[in-house]
């Protein structure tokens, strides 16, 4: 059983002041909470000199876990269950004024003794601006110091509804250029945090005004002004950003005639954690992304519009890289490169006049544990594309095939597994293959052919490789 925020509280504070040591509750949790939120399972302590005898000391008391996270800056972790962490660091001055001083925006630079919670230590006015929902640099070298922070002013803005002091956004402005010096994983959490609001729109928005979010992916800049006549009302940017607000009102799945359980199984798809994020967050993520190769492959049509061929393609490669150079994780990277791959899919399917089994199992088989993400994708793309040539027929087609899609996705990840009645060592014994590519291929052919009916013995399995090897 987790322990409860008032538990850690009286175990740190008895533990400081039998040491005689004066420790600060500092940062994000104090803030939230003057704010009364939900207690974020993060508490931050400010404390002087070194901070791992003292993490390995409480662990112990608080059954928890050291992690020593910079021994430059002097912070310890100590993670405990349910998700909680306590960070102790080492004072950024002699005092705790000083500490508070060198922070990065005023709502995050309040502290309390932890030997007396009712005291607040706010010497740059945060309480203020937490009372008028203000975000504001503490000093001019703020964004100096630690460069995230230009992204983290958006996020801030984002997550509490709050906005931008006026000397502070001009700050950001005239600072842009630093982005380019920290370590990219802050920069994508910052932005994953960003997104996991209720709505990120305006504050990306304005991150990109201020040259921050195309700063940070000048990929995304080349999607300015590329123009889509005909299936699309917006340019490829703007239909960016329009699928991504999308994404977090169609969560709910009421665009879709889908079973109660069907529902419930894909809801909780999304609430799934990828590492601190769930699967919404990821989702939105990518979505910034999915598009990102149109403005290479587009090329004129001949009534006038516009096709870009293939751009789902060189876009998971484009993804690819982004991923790489933020620091994504195999999983997150394999998310995104199908995803962006897949995206297009329902939308051929819901252009043919009679879908075939074959076609539906081979498009969930294809796009596997992601398959929730890319009908949901497929159908932001779809919604926040309003072009002249768009009929209601196009749509209704789209979204009769995507709740398909999801029922027959629930109901192959829930029923009892089919039998295995060949493995991967038979066949190559069979017809003397080695390991490859291509075995796991026939191998998914003979399920499909399970899943279809059409193989049901080991004999019909072996029937099938024949045929397909000839």
């Amino acid at each position: 059983m987790s322990m409860t925020e008032a538990d850690i509280l009286k175990i740190t504070s008895t533990y400081f002041r039998q040491r005689r040591v004066n420790a600060w509750a500092v940062g994000g949790y104090v803030r939230d909470l003057l704010l009364k939120r939900a207690f974020s399972k993060d508490i931050d302590i400010a404390l002087p000199g070194e901070t791992l005898g003292h993490g390995k000391a409480l662990a112990r008391l608080l059954k928890g876990t050291v992690v020593p996270l910079s021994k430059a800056f002097g912070i310890t972790r100590i993670a405990l269950r349910g998700g909680i962490t306590v960070d102790l660091s080492r004072l950024r001055g002699k005092t705790i004024e000083s500490d508070l001083l060198k922070r990065d925006f005023t709502i995050n630079a309040i502290a309390f003794p932890l030997s007396s919670p009712e005291v607040f230590i706010d010497p740059s006015g945060g309480r203020a601006d937490l009372k008028v929902g203000i975000v504001r640099m503490v000093c001019k070298e703020a964004f100096q110091d630690d460069p995230v922070r230009l992204l983290r002013a958006f996020r801030f803005s984002a997550t509490l509804g709050f906005s931008i002091e006026k000397t502070t956004l001009s700050a950001i402005k005239e600072s842009a250029e630093l982005l380019h010096s920290p370590a990219s994983e802050r920069i994508r959490d910052e932005l994953l945090k960003l997104l996991s609001s209720k709505d990120p729109i305006p504050s990306l928005l304005a991150a990109d005004s201020a040259g921050v979010l195309t700063g940070l992916f000048p990929e995304l800049s080349a999607l300015k002004g590329v123009e889509q006549p005909g299936y699309h009302h917006l340019d490829v940017f703007e239909h960016t950003l329009e699928a991504v607000k999308l994404l977090q009102n169609i969560s709910l799945l009421s665009d879709f005639k889908i079973e109660k359980s069907t529902r419930a199984f894909t809801l909780d798809r999304l609430r799934e954690r990828r590492g601190q994020f769930d699967v919404l967050t990821h989702l939105k993520f990518i979505c910034l992304f999915h598009d990102i190769a149109k403005p290479e492959t587009k090329t004129p049509g001949e009534d006038g519009g516009a096709h870009f061929y293939n751009h789902e393609l060189l876009g998971a490669k484009t993804f690819a890289a982004i991923a790489k150079r933020m620091r994504l994780s195999n999983l997150e990277t394999v998310a995104g490169v199908k995803i962006i791959k897949n995206h297009l899919r329902t939308g051929y399917l819901a252009g043919l006049k009679e879908i075939s089994k074959r076609s539906v199992l081979r498009l969930l088989r294809e796009t596997g544990e992601f398959t929730v993400e890319v009908l949901l994708l497929s159908w932001a793309d779809r919604l926040s594309a309003l072009g002249p040539k768009i009929e209601k027929s196009d749509i209704e087609a789209q979204r009769k095939v995507i709740s398909m899609l999801l029922n027959e996705h629930y109901r192959l990840s829930t029923e009892k597994p089919l039998p295995k009645i060949i493995n991967g060592n038979a066949v190559m014994k069979k017809f003397k293959l080695k390991p490859s590519p291509e075995l796991g291929k026939l191998l998914a052919a003979v399920k499909e052919g399970q899943l279809l009916g059409t193989v049901v013995t080991r004999k019909d399995a072996f029937e099938l490789i024949k045929s397909l090897l000839k």
